[in-house]
């Protein structure tokens, strides 16, 4: 029964597994050269055995579906009513 549990594991790994660039940007949509430049600034979530990319696509699903941080955006700060009189009476 064991080795039963053992070849399901290897069989749902081998199913999930991306080896190679070409692999995981046709798994995200990206075109080689994206994909690479992606890799390598870490963008892309993924591990390098020797010299090639490697990660799973449960990986890239949690990845991508996370919901990201935005911060809120920044306020204009209040106009100055002493520079804006200044300016006003053409002193600068």
């Amino acid at each position: 029964m064991s080795q039963n549990i053992e070849q399901g594991a290897a069989e749902l790994l081998a199913n999930d597994l991306l080896r190679g660039a070409a692999k995981i940007g046709a798994f995200i949509g990206l075109g080689l050269r994206e994909t690479f430049y992606g890799l390598q600034e870490g963008h892309i979530p993924a591990t390098k055995e020797g010299k090639t990319w490697v990660t799973t696509k449960s990986r890239l699903r949690r990845h991508y579906n996370e919901e990201r941080y935005e911060p809120p955006p920044k306020e204009e700060p209040p106009p100055n009513p002493v520079g804006q009189a200044r300016c006003a009476r053409g002193r600068a």
